[in-house]
């Protein structure tokens, strides 16, 4: 009758634990000997590789866990490395034993060792990183996406700043074009062949436009000091209809903005279908 110690009771605990933490834990946990044959793979490996027990692990050589592309690169680099180095670590490609499914994974290689320091086999600990993969695809969707949402916002600022830009310069100019015009022709220096050329000139600068499409924050005139030099044109042109579309969306600031002498305040972001909606039904 054989005895069994405290000291083996212990060691033998000390392996049912760990059985059971290989056997709870989600990564693939796998030990080959030195031929590159499986001797141990845990219940997550083999749902991993959809294979059915440790009889179908064991089957297969470690290389034929990945695919084709790899499987040489396996053989005669990682492991290789991994008994040299003592560790190697990398991203690989497992493949699916039942479906073919490509699984891209990041596996630990390192041998394990008997007590006097002779190399017994090699293990690995690999995680499954389809998630990880399919998050970082997303990020960078996401990310191109807000990139695109920005290009498209700051051609929209471009386009729009030029377009206020020219229009408080053609308020401006045409004004300047009249003045001196109208000037020359009083003096009377005009020959008559530039008298035609003045007056025509003074017609085509004094078309008033239909409507004034404004923002309220300009690099050089914002929108309250724009509608300020309309309204204080003479005639016509200081009455025409002035609608600004601004960021600015609170209550206080359409107060404002209507205290300033715009006709309609619309907020950004606007899409310029419903712009021309807005437009259209303003004219109306």
């Amino acid at each position: 009758m054989v005895r069994i110690g405290p000291a083996w009771r212990r060691a033998v605990y000390e392996v049912i634990k760990l059985a059971r933490v290989l056997d709870a834990t989600r990564d693939f946990v796998g030990i080959a000997d030195l031929s590159g044959t499986p001797t141990f793979v845990n219940a997550a490996g083999l749902e991993l590789m959809g294979l059915d027990d440790l009889a179908a692990a064991r089957a297969l050589k470690v290389a034929e866990y990945f695919i084709e592309a790899e499987r040489a690169h396996v053989r005669d680099e990682v492991l290789p490395a991994a008994l040299r180095d003592n560790y190697w670590e990398g991203e690989l490609t497992f493949k699916h034993t039942r479906t073919g499914e490509h699984i891209p994974v990041l596996c630990s290689v390192f041998p394990i060792r008997y007590r006097g320091g002779a190399v017994a086999g090699l293990a690995t600990i690999t995680r499954d990183l389809r998630a990880h993969k399919l998050a970082e695809a997303e990020r960078a969707r996401l990310l191109e996406a807000e990139r695109t949402a920005r290009a498209q916002a700051e051609s929209a600022n471009r386009a729009k700043d030029q377009f206020l830009a020219m229009v408080s310069h053609e308020l401006r100019t045409p004004l300047t074009a009249i003045l001196g015009w109208t000037q020359m022709l009083r003096t009377g220096i005009l020959a008559a062949e530039k008298q035609q050329r003045a007056l025509d000139t003074i017609e085509r600068n004094a078309r008033i436009p239909d409507m004034i499409v404004s923002d309220l924050a300009m690099p050089d005139v914002d929108g309250y000091q724009l509608i300020q030099r309309i309204r204080a044109l003479p005639g016509a042109r200081g009455r025409m209809p002035a609608i600004t579309l601004t960021a600015f969306a609170r209550p206080e600031d359409r107060v404002r903005v209507m205290r300033a002498g715009f006709q309609n305040h619309v907020a950004k972001p606007l899409d310029p279908a419903e712009l021309f909606a807005v437009l259209v039904a303003f004219a109306a």
